[in-house]
């Protein structure tokens, strides 16, 4: 087949139509933000809350949010920034201020957080579990991703969001390991989580050392 022009006459003007103004900046996803927002017909007005989890270059934003014609209503939220004045003073972007992050964002319900599963029964005559849905944006969901330590910060702090527990881990695992949650090693990526910063720097400089040694050896 040789080529065909294509041909953008007067018809085709008339019946362009215009994208929305996040889809044409390359911001929003509305084909899973439909999926997150639309409520079931038969709970009327009621909310459906999101977990939204963002990265910039210095900073990690988690916010509970639903939607509205007018736009998102926020109805609390979290930043990476605020975690200095709890002792986190250093690498506010990587997994671990990821976790605490969603930690702070659902600061109530557990008290000792354990990096253990954690579950709440519905009681009769109660109100249950605050129930949200993790928003994720552009933001590639591999496993391990740290918008997955920020759901597992959220989720360990109390709130009620569906997932699997192996996505919240970069350890390999086992094929029979994927089956069984009890079995995922959560105590590797509980202490990768609570790595301190200076631990970190003893690491790099007991390898530097160890480097200079082997060039002062072959000389």
């Amino acid at each position: 087949m040789g080529f065909v022009k294509v041909v953008k006459n007067k018809a085709y003007f008339k019946r362009f139509q215009v994208k929305f103004r996040r889809r044409r900046e390359g911001r929003t996803d509305f084909f899973a933000r439909k999926r997150l927002v639309v409520q079931e017909k038969n709970k009327y007005n009621t909310p459906k809350y999101r977990m939204i989890v963002r990265f910039t270059n210095k900073d990690i934003i988690c916010q509970i949010a639903y939607a509205r014609i007018e736009g998102d209503m926020i109805m609390c939220c979290a930043y990476a920034h605020e975690l200095p004045r709890y002792g986190v003073k250093v690498g506010l972007t990587n997994y671990a201020a990821a976790y605490c992050t969603g930690l702070l964002l659902a600061r109530r319900g557990q008290t000792e957080v354990d990096g253990d599963e954690y579950y709440v029964e519905d009681a009769d005559g109660e109100s249950g579990t605050f129930r949200c849905f993790l928003d994720v944006g552009l933001h590639r969901t591999t496993t391990g991703a740290r918008v997955f330590g920020a759901m597992k910060g959220a989720a360990d702090g109390g709130l009620d969001i569906p997932h699997r527990l192996k996505k919240c881990t970069r350890n390999a695992m086992l094929p029979s390991e994927l089956t069984h949650h009890q079995n995922l090693n959560l105590p590797r990526r509980w202490n990768r989580v609570k790595m301190s910063r200076a631990q970190k720097y003893d690491s790099v400089k007991q390898k530097k050392a160890a480097f200079e040694k082997a060039l002062q050896s072959g000389e």
